[in-house]
C-alpha cells in the first residue's frame, strides 16, 4: 500500500484531478496503456535501461498530474526517486 492513489488509466486520472491546482502525484496500474517515462523514454512496463536488474518492489511507477497543462508526466519508479535526489543534492553545492 503506497500514499499515492492508483489508477488504471491516464484519462481516469486526469478526470479525477481535473478541478486541482496543484500537482498531483499517482501510480498507473494495470492499464492497457503503455506511456513512455520522461526521464529514460523506456515504456513503463519494462525496466527501465540503467537498471535491468530491480527487485520486483521496485518497478512501480509515478506519475504527476500538472493542471495548468493538463498533462500527465509518466516516470519509472527509480527514474523519479534519481531525478527528485538530483535536484536535491544540485541544491546543496
Amino acid at each position: 500500500m503506497t500514499g499515492y492513489p492508483t489508477f488504471n488509466s491516464t484519462a481516469a486520472a486526469k478526470d479525477k484531478f481535473r478541478r486541482c491546482r496543484t500537482p498531483k502525484w499517482f501510480i498507473l496500474e494495470n492499464s492497457t496503456e503503455n506511456p513512455k517515462c520522461k526521464v529514460c523514454n523506456a515504456p513503463l512496463n519494462e525496466m527501465p535501461p540503467k537498471h535491468p536488474d530491480l527487485s520486483q518492489g521496485h518497478t512501480s511507477n509515478r506519475c504527476i498530474y500538472q493542471p495548468k497543462t493538463k498533462e500527465v508526466v509518466h516516470m519509472h519508479y527509480v527514474c523519479a526517486f534519481e531525478t527528485t535526489m538530483e535536484a536535491v543534492f544540485a541544491k546543496d553545492h
